[in-house]
């Protein structure tokens, strides 16, 4: 594994290494904000410790390719799927990468770089495992946090520890772009009844102002006594009208973000990957 692992990285690891400088710095530019690829990576920070510079370049590439092709699997994978991949494996499904910037030391290297695989070689990959694929990304949706507590329900600025660790998940990587409100004092005014009933007006109002596909309430209910949490989302998402609620084993507000992340975006792959329906949103808030 290790011999493999060697030649597949010193394959694509060999500019850069030649000057041994204390530390080199280097930046290109690129371009601005381009639209979200699925099949690419993004300033994934990389970095190792070897006996010369070209050794540790050679293995922060090596980890670094294995992880973003591992990231990319991860995100277009239906239903999870059991694969283990190897430096060659990775490689053979890049298409390209740069870096934007890294530092060359004596026996260290640290760099910033962006990786980009091909869709046919992926999707294939996945495919002769028996693992679907779904590689579009939803429409964002407009996610309003309410924390439930005793019966008591607490928004905008009193729900910010729950909008912050709903923001702390980037759903895009399960191709489910969110917005949070902006606790505007127009959403301020809204009708808490309306709201917290899933309203179809009320919440097609949220979904026009925030220019999203569709609009749901995330709820974090917390019993006061034992502490034991469940999250709840009412309203709809890129798959249609939800109104679902799961028990959180553990008790944190982590865990209840992470299982917001996993509801939406296995919603979204099932219809996407052609195994569910995609429904209409009108009952909840279009």
């Amino acid at each position: 594994m290790t011999g493999k692992r060697d030649s597949a990285t010193r394959r694509f690891a060999r500019a850069g290494c030649a000057v041994l400088a204390l530390t080199l710095t280097v930046s290109l530019a690129r371009g601005g904000d381009r639209p979200f690829d699925p099949y690419e990576v993004r300033d994934l920070e990389i970095s190792a410790l070897a006996e010369n510079a070209v050794a540790a370049k050679e293995k922060a590439l090596g980890d670094g390719l294995v992880a973003a092709a591992t990231r990319v699997l991860d995100r277009i994978a239906v239903d999870g799927g059991d694969f283990t991949l190897s430096a060659d494996d990775a490689e053979k499904l890049l298409s390209g990468y740069y870096h934007s910037a890294e530092q060359v030391g004596p026996g260290g290297y640290r760099g910033t770089y962006t990786f980009s695989f091909s869709p046919l070689l992926t999707r294939g990959f996945l495919s002769r495992r028996g693992i679907g694929v779904a590689d579009v990304a939803a429409q964002p949706i407009l996610l309003i946090p309410v924390i439930e507590e005793g019966g008591e329900y607490r928004l905008w600025q009193e729900a910010a520890p729950w909008a912050d660790a709903l923001a702390g998940h980037d759903m895009e990587e399960g191709l489910t772009p969110i917005r949070l409100p902006a606790n505007s004092a127009r959403d301020r005014a809204v009708r808490v009844d309306r709201l917290l009933a899933a309203d179809i007006g009320t919440l097609g109002e949220f979904r026009i102002r925030y220019r999203t596909h569709a609009a749901a309430l995330a709820i974090l209910k917390t019993d006061p006594g034992s502490g034991r949490m469940t999250v709840a989302l009412k309203g709809a998402d890129g798959a249609g009208p939800i109104d679902t609620a799961v028990p959180i084993d553990d008790g944190t507000v982590a865990l209840a973000a992470l299982t917001v992340a996993n509801l939406l975006s296995a919603r979204w792959k099932s219809v996407a990957a052609g195994s569910g329906d995609i429904r209409s949103a009108a009952g909840n808030s279009l």
